[in-house]
Parts: structure tokens; C-alpha cells; sequence
């Protein structure tokens, strides 16, 4: 039998801290993605403009502000306010791809949530 040398631990090591996993990128994403559901939502389409508890909101297009000629991007916030309100066939007559992003959006965001729900559970009961 080997005697333990002195000063060493008897029993399991202690947990040692360590920073959280999630990056600031997680949380930022996972927060504008909820953002955009919700956004999507609130606010009431119509073709030719977007409005939020009836008033209309400016145009925030840099581009057409600046040109006045549409930018490949204008016409996203009216299609995904459209597909909040479950109307798909006007969200594709206002911009192609707005659909198809706002369901990437709404498939992945709960994925986010559960994963950074995970992840910070397994933080919280490893802290010391």
C-alpha cells in the first residue's frame, strides 16, 4: 500500500470557476430573431406602407433616402409583417425572399432559446 504524500487532497478536486459559455453573439441574435417574430406581428402591413398601432413609420432605407431607388432589402419589414398576419401570398408579391427568411426565423429562434436556456443551466449548476 502507498502511503498518500502529504498535503495532497483526499476526496474529489474542487470545481474550479469558469466564464460563461454564451457569447455576446448568442444573445444578440437570439434577442433581434424574438425581436422580428414580435416585430412581425405588432406590426399592420399594407402595400405601400408599414404601420404600428396606426401610425405610419418612415422609410428607414438609407439608399432610397438618399437615391430614391429601392435596394434589394426594401420591402423585407412589409413581408415579414405580412407573414405575421399569416398572409404569404401578399408577403411574396412585396419581396421574394421574405417568407422563406421569416420561417428561417421563426424554425431557429426556439432553437436559440432552448440552446441558451441549456447552455445556462449547465453554467449556473457548475458555478462553485
Amino acid at each position: 500500500m502507498v502511503a498518500e504524500p502529504a498535503g495532497s487532497p483526499v476526496g474529489p478536486a474542487p470545481r474550479v470557476w469558469r466564464p460563461h459559455p454564451l457569447t455576446q453573439g448568442d444573445l444578440i441574435f437570439t434577442g433581434l430573431f424574438l425581436l422580428m417574430l414580435v416585430g412581425s406581428v405588432v406590426l399592420e402591413p399594407s402595400a405601400e406602407a408599414t404601420r404600428i398601432f396606426g401610425y405610419e413609420l418612415p422609410t428607414t432605407c438609407l439608399w432610397r433616402g438618399l437615391t430614391g431607388w429601392r435596394c434589394p432589402g426594401c420591402g423585407l419589414t412589409r413581408s415579414f409583417a405580412f407573414m405575421g398576419h399569416l398572409q404569404p401570398l401578399e408577403a411574396f408579391r412585396i419581396h421574394i425572399l421574405g417568407p422563406p427568411l421569416w420561417l428561417a426565423v421563426l424554425i431557429t429562434t426556439p432553437i436559440r432559446l432552448a440552446k441558451t436556456y441549456r447552455v445556462w443551466r449547465e453554467w449556473r449548476s457548475s458555478a462553485p
